[in-house]
Formats: C-alpha cells, sequence, structure tokens
C-alpha cells in the first residue's frame, strides 16, 4: 500500500517519504474551515505547552545525565497525558466528525487512508493522535489529491514538528529492524 501511496504523490507533485502506521482518524468533508476553526486553534494552544517545547531539545542536549532526566520526565508526563486525555474526552465537547477510518501511512504533509473515499480536490477537517511522547492530538485541514491521499493544507507549527519527528522516528524504527534482520 506504501508504494500505492507513493505513486499518487509523486504524481500529484509532492516528493516525500512515507512511513507505514496504523492510527485512528476522525475526519468530515467540508465547504469552508469557519465552523471548525475554533476547535483548530483549541488543538493548538493544548500542544503548546512547555514540556512539549522542552522535549524537541532533548536530541540538542550532550549531557546524558540531564537527557536521562529529561526522558524521565517525559515518561511520567505521557502517563498523565493519557489521564488527563480521557478525562477531557468525557468533558471536552469536540464536534462531531461524520467519518472514522485509519490512517495507513504518513509523509511530510500527507495523510495516506486505504479504506478511504476522499473526493479528490474536496477539502477535509481531520482530527487524529500521534503517539508520539507525549501523545499528541492534532487537528488538521487538507485538501484529497485522491479517493484515498489529503495533502495537508493548515497545520499549526508545533504539530508539524511532532509529524515530522514522528515520521523520523519511524524510518528510524525501519532502519534498525532491517539492520536486525541482515544480522
Amino acid at each position: 500500500m506504501r508504494e500505492e501511496f507513493l505513486d499518487i504523490t509523486h504524481n500529484a507533485g509532492i516528493q516525500t517519504r512515507i512511513v507505514d502506521c496504523l492510527i485512528e482518524v476522525s475526519f468530515e468533508h467540508i465547504q469552508n474551515k469557519e465552523s471548525f476553526l475554533q476547535e483548530y486553534e483549541l488543538f493548538g494552544e493544548k500542544n503548546n505547552d512547555i514540556i512539549s517545547q522542552v522535549l524537541h531539545t532533548i536530541p540538542k542536549e550532550k549531557d546524558t545525565t540531564s537527557v536521562l532526566i529529561l526522558e524521565l520526565l517525559a515518561q511520567i508526563y505521557q502517563k498523565l497525558a493519557k489521564i488527563e486525555h480521557h478525562i477531557d474526552k468525557s468533558s471536552d465537547a469536540l464536534l462531531p466528525l461524520q467519518n472514522k477510518g485509519v490512517i495507513n501511512a504518513l509523509g511530510h504533509g500527507i495523510v495516506c487512508c486505504g479504506n478511504a473515499e476522499f473526493v479528490p480536490n474536496g477539502l477535509y477537517y481531520l482530527r487524529f493522535c500521534l503517539p508520539n511522547m507525549p501523545y499528541r492530538f492534532v487537528a488538521v485541514f487538507g485538501e484529497a489529491i485522491d479517493a484515498k491521499v489529503i495533502k495537508i493544507t493548515t497545520m499549526h507549527s508545533s504539530d508539524i514538528m511532532a509529524l515530522d519527528s514522528y515520521i523520523a522516528n519511524k524510518e528510524m524504527e525501519y532502519l534498525r529492524q532491517k539492520r536486525n534482520k541482515n544480522d
């Protein structure tokens, strides 16, 4: 399926790497952004906390003690974020979205759903959870370039960094698995 998604993106003039994944997604074909902008902005504010910002500096740290402490704090934070999400999920009134599906692959600025039937050139609002550390709930706007592929058109900058980080981690995981098979 990954190769099919790569062909679709390349035919649309989009050069990106694509990684396999299985992430639940809610989405809706929309006529305009206005009715979804408030929720979109709310997601951006929730994801822009100090821990999320500090976690992006971990790989840049040279002091291993600091890295270890930050990683332990991040694990604690991730567990608290899960608990908070379950509480928020029951109390927050998210906009009901008409469709649910599974993201089968992600690329930089690309969402691929193998079983979706997007309307080409249609505008979509999507909500999903990136399984980064900490879990990150993301809302994006995008345009369907195919019945299975959405090109992200609007996304918070902090969410872009989280998505890019997730893709890079999946690529590293794939390379480690490939190397271990060859050993």
